[in-house]
């Protein structure tokens, strides 16, 4: 007998539609964006370094509607993971103190099989770990010298079936090169 469970992120923010969200003149994209984490039922908040500004918005729709085209008009990349609405800004590093090593030997995220790339790409698994986050930066150290280094998580999937014997407990990543 075989039970699946799919499960997609921001369905709350998704169904929710509020009012129309609008501001009059100058405003950090930052601080529209975290009135939209308020009005998702309560998502915290994370800025990482989004210093850019937009004029006059408005924006309608769901919540995810309003945050999306928010983040396609001012280029900047969002992420709804564990309760908290992270933007980013692609051009700017990501601390490096959130860099985790992906390794064989690594207890935070152990590498299974070799990687596979193709160009900037790279697609790999480690045993099931919750301490990564989507684009979060990873520096991978594997016996194939071209996949070493820095690399930025674009997808994240956990393939979870059993604790029993042989049971998948993995999760897969799939990154870009990371510029750092």
């Amino acid at each position: 007998i075989t039970f699946q469970i799919i499960a997609y992120g921001a369905t709350v923010e998704a169904l929710n539609t509020p009012k129309a969200t609008s501001f009059k003149g100058n405003v950090k994209v930052a601080d529209v964006f975290k009135s939209l984490a308020t009005e998702s039922l309560g998502l915290s908040f994370e800025n990482r370094n989004v210093d850019k500004q937009i004029e006059n918005p408005y924006l309608a729709g769901s919540t995810l509607d309003k945050i999306r085209t928010l983040a396609k008009t001012t280029g900047v990349n969002f992420a709804i993971d564990k309760r908290v609405l992270s933007i980013w800004d692609d051009n700017k590093p990501k601390p490096s103190s959130d860099i985790i090593t992906v390794s064989a030997t690594s207890p935070d995220a152990t590498l299974l099989k070799y990687p596979a790339t193709s160009g900037n790409a790279l697609e790999i698994d480690v045993l099931f770990t919750n301490k990564l986050n989507y684009s979060q930066t990873i520096n991978v150290e594997s016996e194939l010298d071209i996949v070493n280094g820095k690399w930025a998580i674009r997808q994240i999937a956990h393939n979870l079936q059993s604790k029993d014997p042989g049971g998948v407990w993995f999760t897969h990543l799939s990154c870009d090169k990371a510029i750092i």
